[in-house]
């Protein structure tokens, strides 16, 4: 049986990197090392699985290079809830 502190499931919201000066572009295969890094650092809190989200036209190259795999398709939604009221999404 789990105790109520334990983590069963994380989930990354977005990575983001710098650009580089050089050539404009996000630094190479830095968005893997930071799914990577990220699960890491999930098994090294007791995580069992972890979580992500993109768009449909994001082909998820940085995931499936970083060991993720894809595990479906959800119907979206939005963020507003009665209690907490949120802008519509564009283009939802």
């Amino acid at each position: 049986m789990q105790s109520s502190d334990e983590i069963d499931t994380l989930c990354v919201l977005r990575v983001a990197v710098k650009t580089d000066p050089e050539t404009g572009h996000g630094i190479k295969n830095a968005c893997s090392m930071l799914y990577g890094s990220c699960w890491k650092a999930a098994r090294a809190m007791g995580a069992e699985s972890m979580v992500t989200f993109t768009d449909l036209d994001e082909p998820g190259t940085s995931l499936h290079a970083a060991g993720w795999i894809e595990d479906g398709t959800t119907n979206g939604g939005e963020w507003s809830r009665p209690s907490r009221k949120r802008n519509k999404a564009i283009n939802a």
